[in-house]
């Protein structure tokens, strides 16, 4: 199901993007990706574009809709793999990666962070760095790009 940050359910106006992610993930995975919808109208990013497949949501409005206006899901984070929420890591990996301009903690490293809630929260930092690492060749090929992108270093 595609779902925008508000929650709606995006999936009929935009299937083909459903569809693609479909068929990159088994189909019992349960994984969440946090990315952005763009259309491209020449080499500009089209806004109205994106308005104007979200009004012709159902039917051959949708699928005209996508042959005029096709779009694009730019992935910036695995935010849920297979059930686990991996936001809050991913938070304190960043959030460590910018204050100490790398991504290589004490293995009893604990950082803290505070989430949408406002709560503060320990992630034992140190310790899921190691075992990330330790499990590169069985990570997934974006769960490897992501951790990359906030500074991971794997040899």
């Amino acid at each position: 199901m595609l779902r925008s940050r508000q929650g709606t359910d995006m999936t009929a106006a935009f299937s083909e993007i459903a569809d693609a992610a479909l068929a990159q993930l088994p189909a019992d995975t349960d994984t969440g990706r946090d990315g952005e919808l763009v259309v491209w109208e020449g080499e500009r990013l089209a806004f109205e574009r994106l308005q104007q497949r979200l009004a012709r949501r159902r039917g051959a409005g949708a699928a005209a809709a996508a042959r005029a206006w096709p779009a694009h899901l730019v992935v910036f984070a695995v935010v849920r793999l297979e059930g686990a929420d991996l936001a809050p890591w991913n938070q304190a990996a960043k959030q460590f990666y910018e204050r100490e301009g790398r991504l290589q903690a004490p293995r009893k490293h604990v950082e803290r962070t505070v989430g949408e809630d406002q709560e503060e929260r320990e992630h034992k930092l140190g310790a899921w760095i190691g075992n990330q690492r330790s499990r590169a060749a069985t990570l997934s090929p974006e769960r490897v790009e992501q951790l990359s992108a906030i500074g991971m270093r794997w040899a």
